[in-house]
């Protein structure tokens, strides 16, 4: 068992942040950014109930290797589409229904739009996860021409291809008039300067993580594809190539799920207690990998709501994001070549 009790072990909320001059600027920016809202948003009953929903959570999951032993077998059915469902809905409602409650915003519960838009993106993410990969969908429809390696790099882009005109028309239809692009994907650029200093921070990091064991045997994703590919020459290259690019690509549909709908989205309704509901979905979409990455997600993730919801733009996090994934599969790339010479 571990805990995550000090996941949310922030900075006093009573008082300012005061940081060492020699912190670079975009950092602290950032910083007195997250401690101003988390001075705004900070309540003991309502992260003191979240922090320990999300350890009991974690705890049981790990324990009894709850996604692994119960949901993975029944991916494809239609009981896998029902289980997937319920399992993030049980992470949204859990923690959105308290706080709203105990926060003085329990009208927000009686509103019909927060239920509409709570259900629709949480089948959404539950289905998608529930149902079976393009792999398996070709193997059904006897389709043998095509490359294993071929299916499984079309297979990582599913959710883009899923989630993105799904929201379109969702937001289309329920929200006409939001001014925040497609669920923070607008057309300018946010400035990336304190995201590229939040990268240099992770990079010690994830080069301490990747001596983990649990680290390496999930990294790098491109391990699992090698054996369906030729020992040498350029399909085998180009498979590797094309299968990290679908990769860090389908970060792209994580960041507008998760920061844009569940945060940009539902903050229209939620305000800033759209934050901790996210958390806690996000931190149930890694209980599939290693204990400690489920753990970084809900500090990442707080992070990233906060900033997407301060910004109302996601390219941030889309940056960030594929490149913490990309480091992550370079340090497991670094760790194998370690182990062979």
């Amino acid at each position: 068992m571990f805990g995550l009790s000090f996941a949310f072990a922030m900075p006093s909320p009573k008082s300012s942040i005061a940081l060492p001059g020699w912190i670079p600027t975009d950092i602290q920016k950032l910083v007195q950014g997250i401690g101003s809202f988390l001075k705004a948003d900070f309540n003991l009953w309502n992260y003191g109930l979240t922090a320990v929903f999300l350890t009991i959570a974690a705890s049981l999951n790990y324990y009894f290797r709850f996604d692994d032993v119960y949901l993975e077998p029944i991916v494809g059915t239609w009981q896998g589409k029902v289980a997937y469902f319920l399992f993030y809905g049980f992470a949204w409602f859990s923690v959105a229904i308290p706080l709203l409650w105990f926060s003085g915003s329990k009208q927000v519960l009686f509103k019909t739009q927060f239920w509409i838009r709570s259900l629709v993106f949480i089948a959404v993410i539950g289905v998608d996860a529930g149902m079976s990969n393009i792999a398996d969908w070709l193997d059904h429809l006897s389709i043998t021409e095509v490359p294993f390696w071929v299916k499984k790099v079309c297979a990582k882009l599913e959710s883009v291809v899923i989630w993105v005109p799904i929201l379109f028309l969702f937001m289309k239809w329920n929200e006409p008039s939001l001014k925040d692009g497609l669920y923070g994907i607008r057309w300018h650029f946010e400035d990336l300067k304190p995201f590229v200093s939040m990268l240099w921070v992770m990079v010690p990091l994830i080069a301490t993580a990747s001596f983990l064991p649990d680290f390496q045997r999930q990294y790098p994703v491109y391990s699992r594809l090698e054996s369906y590919l030729p020992d040498q020459g350029a399909e085998r290259w180009l498979g590797l190539a094309l299968n990290e690019i679908s990769y860090l690509i389908s970060f792209i549909s994580v960041e507008l799920m998760f920061r844009g709908a569940l945060v940009i989205g539902m903050g229209s309704l939620l305000g800033r207690h759209a934050i901790l509901p996210m958390v806690s979905i996000y931190m149930f979409l890694h209980f599939g990998k290693p204990a400690g990455e489920a753990i970084s997600s809900v500090i990442g993730g707080y992070i990233l709501g906060v900033l997407a919801f301060q910004n109302r733009n996601i390219w941030g996090g889309i940056f960030i994001h594929t490149c913490v994934a990309f480091l992550m599969d370079m340090a497991g790339t670094i760790q194998n070549w370690l182990k062979s010479v």
